[in-house]
């Protein structure tokens, strides 16, 4: 048996209202309804999400083990400056270039977790 699609990215977090609006400044989160108080459904450009908050995360950093899922974005350079001009934590001193011209880049949200993105320039 193979993965065939990824169906939904869940993003656990501590407060919805601050990763909400987190996640709809840098990576275009829209949300289509709330699911039951705490709980909200909605796409991050294609992949739906569903982000729930009450959660509390265990102490991780960029090099402890963890499960991650790498977002595409148009381009990384313009979201790490973004990042970096509102003050947001940043793992990398700038994006990672890889082969043929594209970046990786990881950041956390306010709740902690991890965030990658892949993409050009």
């Amino acid at each position: 048996m193979s993965v065939t699609k990824m169906n939904f990215a869940c993003i656990y977090v501590d407060e919805l209202e601050i990763n909400q609006k987190f996640y709809e400044k840098y990576l275009g989160f829209q949300q289509e309804q709330e699911f039951r108080p705490g709980e909200i459904f909605g796409k991050l450009g294609e992949i739906h999400c569903w982000m729930g908050s009450g959660y509390k995360r265990a102490a991780t950093d960029e090099k402890s083990t963890r499960a991650t899922v790498m977002f595409g974005v148009k381009s990384v350079g313009s979201l790490y400056e973004n990042l970096k001009s509102n003050g947001e934590k940043i793992i990398q001193e700038k994006p990672v270039q890889m082969k043929n011209g594209v970046f990786w880049l990881q950041f956390s949200d306010p709740s902690g977790n991890i965030i990658e993105v892949l993409g050009a320039q």
